[in-house]
């Protein structure tokens, strides 16, 4: 079904109690999902969390159904962010938010980059244009592409390939998914200048603002380049053994290309053990 005749779910945070049915977040918040239909937790969350809910880790079931048991991947139709909430976060819980808020400039929206540039994260103020914007980014990308035959879905993982990578190299919650994003973006910038023509003052621009949101820069030396490599192959981004790449041939506009090599990003993670 087309958006408009999709189910009404409301996602509300900050512990409001209206429903039995609640999943903690990281940060402390509650999520009570209020809607029509008789979906249960373990159907809708997946699919709330593929839509950019991160915290919500290793629920386990299927996706949303429609009336007819057709599966819907994009179910929620309303979403209401208690933006409040944030300020209850963690100093680094809540700058690894923004990784993912610089990944979405990267690849759609340029003149975010020069908006977040004039944030400041110490203030705990994030403008609700600036979460509406985000929230928009996606759900057009998905909504494009809902079941990943495009290839248009496949831009939300710029920065991703590399990042699970190291993210899975390090124990569980060792490192924060923002955190691993970090890195994973500025070796697709390295890549992108090498692969799509960006320039080194476009990734001097996107560097600039993850070090504002004190996000990682520099890979550990813990963490070796085979283990990245080893994990990495088995995301969901290698298409029978081909490595698909997210890169930016300019700021805001980002593309796959098949032309990546394993010495590429060898060469990429590499590059993040420099200062």
């Amino acid at each position: 079904p087309r958006p408009a005749e999709r189910p009404r779910v409301a996602v509300l945070f900050g512990g409001v109690s209206i429903n039995p049915q609640l999943m903690a977040l990281r940060g402390g918040a509650d999520v009570v999902v209020v809607g029509e239909g008789e979906a249960t937790m373990a159907e809708l969350l997946p699919a709330l969390r593929d839509h950019g809910m991160h915290r919500l880790h290793g629920v386990a079931g299927t996706v949303f159904r429609d009336e007819d048991g057709k599966a819907v991947h994009n179910p929620a139709r309303d979403k209401i962010a208690d933006i409040d909430t944030l300020s209850s976060l963690p100093k680094r819980e809540f700058n690894e938010g923004f990784a993912e808020i610089i990944k979405h400039a990267c690849i759609r929206d340029a003149a975010m980059l020069d908006d977040l540039a004039a944030f400041d994260p110490s203030g705990r103020d994030v403008p609700a244009d600036l979460i509406a914007r985000n929230i928009a980014i996606k759900a057009r990308v998905v909504e494009a592409d809902e079941h990943e035959t495009l290839g248009i879905r496949a831009l939300l993982n710029f920065g991703h390939t590399i990042g699970h990578g190291i993210e899975a190299s390090v124990p569980y919650g060792e490192m924060l998914h923002g955190e691993a994003i970090s890195l994973g973006i500025r070796a697709a910038l390295l890549i992108s200048e090498k692969h799509a023509g960006l320039t080194a003052d476009e990734s001097a621009k996107v560097i600039g603002l993850l070090e504002t949101y004190h996000l990682p820069q520099v890979l550990s030396p813990d963490i070796t380049t085979d283990t990245v490599m080893e994990k990495l192959a088995r995301d969901k981004k290698f298409s029978s053994g081909a490595i698909r790449f997210v890169v930016l041939d300019k700021l805001g506009s980002a593309k796959v290309v098949n032309s990546v090599t394993a010495d590429d990003l060898r060469e990429a993670i590499e590059h993040l053990r420099k200062a």
